[in-house]
């Protein structure tokens, strides 16, 4: 009987290991598994609780701003910034005082002069309004411009006074012409041709 007892003993047991027995299987899982019977995240309710008791004050709903834990409160986002404005006009003014340095070219920087003069002024008002940072470009792209302005006109009055002058010099000079032909013209002796020059 000993050697029987032996034998079963000593022979291996060859059940599953992964076999879960019957009355395990029965019963189903713990409830510690699983997390069951545990709050899930903020503001989750326990079925033993009214809906609310959680939220801070024991409300039955969570107060006006109540955000879960987590999710930070990080406000609007900030409003970009906006400087095309000053640096345009910064840009324009000084493009328009280069074309002022040319009279003849005077309109030109007329022109880019009073586009900067709008966008600097612009761009103030957009530093004023808190949407842009760049007062100084502004101030400075406004000035550029104002200096343009003044400086196409310079160069305007210049090239219409000398097209002016020209004209006449013209017109003075077409009238000896005509005053020298007629005094050829009626000259008869080289002494009345001489006193033609």
């Amino acid at each position: 009987m000993r050697s029987a007892v032996r034998c079963e003993s000593s022979q291996p047991d060859r059940r599953n290991r992964y076999d879960i027995p019957t009355q395990r299987r029965a019963a189903g899982p713990h409830p510690e598994q699983y997390g069951q019977g545990q709050p899930h995240g903020p503001g989750s309710q326990d079925a033993s609780q009214p809906y609310g008791a959680n939220f801070p004050g024991g409300q039955g709903q969570p107060p006006y701003g109540y955000q879960p834990a987590g999710y930070g409160n990080y406000g609007p986002p900030p409003n970009p910034e906006k400087n095309g404005f000053g640096l345009t006009a910064l840009i324009l003014g000084i493009v328009g005082l280069l074309f002022c340095l040319v009279p003849f070219t005077g309109f030109i920087g007329f022109i880019c002069g009073v586009i900067a003069l709008i966008f600097g002024i612009a761009g103030i008002s957009r530093v004023r309004k808190n949407k842009a940072t760049n007062k100084k470009t502004s101030i400075a792209g406004t000035i550029l411009g104002a200096l343009a302005i003044a400086g196409g006109i310079w160069g305007m009055v210049i090239v219409f006074t000398a097209v002016d002058q020209l004209g006449t010099d013209l017109n003075n000079i077409g009238d000896d012409f005509e005053n020298y032909s007629n005094c050829i013209e009626n000259a008869d002796t080289p002494e009345e041709i001489s006193a033609c020059d």
